[in-house]
């Protein structure tokens, strides 16, 4: 099988910096049509370490949760967000060329990293529409909106 990966690096809250390998592999689709797709069954997380200039591969977000996406790449608490599960990343396709491709399967998940078993959190999707992306409300802003009328 084939298999490639994105890398993706982030800022942890205590300051700690990251390193995500999201692992994708090729899988055929029933339809002949159709042209085989990318589909994330992994990911590894390490934290970089500046004093040995040495990633260190872990495998425990503890409260945290990461985002993973074509527009950026987000760490949040759970604590903060208690309808999302601790120690997960939830991701998107970011694919650039999904566009070129009719009725093309999109890669939306959640990967637990404790046992590294994938979920999908939305019936499988295909179309043709731009890259899905993560937004992230401001509700200090949107209240402000609100009364200042």
């Amino acid at each position: 099988t084939y298999t490639q990966g994105r890398l993706y690096v982030l800022q942890a809250p205590p300051g700690d910096l990251l390193q995500v390998h999201r692992i994708l592999e090729l899988e055929d689709t029933d339809d002949k049509e159709e042209e085989a797709i990318l589909v994330t069954n992994s990911i590894l997380l390490y934290k970089v370490d500046m004093a040995a200039k040495d990633l260190v591969l872990i495998n425990d977000l503890h409260d945290q949760v990461l985002f993973l996406g074509c527009n950026q790449s987000q760490y949040r608490s759970a604590d903060e967000f208690p309808q999302l599960k601790p120690n997960c990343v939830y991701f998107t396709d970011d694919e650039a060329y999904v566009w070129k491709y009719k009725n093309y399967c999109r890669d939306i998940g959640v990967i637990n990293l404790e046992n590294n078993k994938r979920e999908e959190i939305l019936p499988q999707l295909w179309c043709s529409w731009p890259n899905p992306i993560w937004v992230t409300p401001n509700l200090a802003r949107m209240n402000w909106g609100c009364t200042n009328r």
